[in-house]
């Protein structure tokens, strides 16, 4: 979820009390890092978050961006190690595939590429809503890839341990299908990565306080396909984050 420490609409503060009356007890800050922004927020951030954990558990995250099909991405090692967790997304920002992109055929060949390299990336721990591409220069929904090609991203992630994320408003980036095609289409991409025993979060990507853990077409998705013990745990994250500090 997201604040007005970057694009959120609502305030820390309003964000921590809705999660605490819809009964969460972990949530993940996770405002954007664009690429070239200013980051001195980042220390007051920190601050702001830590000050509300007697509230309920919160990791101080960010979600950067992906640059380009190579793998380059929004946030370096040192911004890395001010954040508890990571989410890295495909945003209007992503060179070849959000903008200057050419043909179908490249595009598909750029974002294996470019998914492949997110999870080759040891500061990486969440790929954000994945294959939300319906929005782009060129166009994709879900039924678009190819089962080889979705089969051999997921070999990634199960190697590399990177999360999937589900996103709560996924039906968005396809304003051209029901909501019903986008979800059966959806569901398509995940019984393959279960397949490969990927691990899968839930998000709600609130930008409001009003979204704060909205996460009903999640709990569809994660009831459909089975994968309920494919979620992660907290004490996962923090594992991971502890043995990147270890070096």
């Amino acid at each position: 979820m997201h604040t007005t420490f970057s694009d959120g609409k609502s305030p820390l503060e309003d964000v921590v009390r809705a999660a605490v009356s819809n009964g969460l007890d972990c949530i993940a800050l996770t405002d954007h890092i664009f690429p070239g922004s200013e980051l001195g927020w980042l220390d007051e951030y920190r601050q702001a978050v830590d000050s509300y954990k007697d509230d309920l558990l919160m990791l101080v995250g960010g979600e950067g961006c992906i640059l380009n099909p190579e793998g380059d991405i929004s946030v370096d090692a040192e911004i890395r190690a001010k954040l508890d967790i990571l989410l890295v997304d495909f945003g209007y920002h992503t060179d070849r595939i959000a903008k200057n992109c050419t043909t179908k055929k490249q595009l598909l060949h750029d974002i294996k590429r470019a998914m492949i390299s997110l999870c080759e990336n040891p500061l990486v721990d969440i790929v954000a809503h994945p294959f939300n591409f319906g929005r782009i220069p060129i166009p994709l929904t879900p039924g678009d890839f190819p089962d080889r090609m979705l089969h051999d991203i997921a070999v990634a992630f199960a190697k590399t341990g990177t999360v999937f994320e589900i996103m709560n408003t996924m039906t968005f980036w396809f304003p051209e299908l029901s909501v019903e095609q986008v979800t059966a289409e959806y569901l398509h991409i995940i019984n393959i990565f279960k397949e490969h025993a990927v691990r899968f979060s839930v998000g709600s990507d609130a930008h409001s306080c009003c979204g704060v853990g909205n996460i009903k077409w999640c709990e569809r998705i994660i009831s459909a396909a089975g994968i309920k013990d494919l979620l992660i745990v907290t004490r996962e994250l923090f594992a991971k984050r502890q043995w990147l500090a270890a070096g």
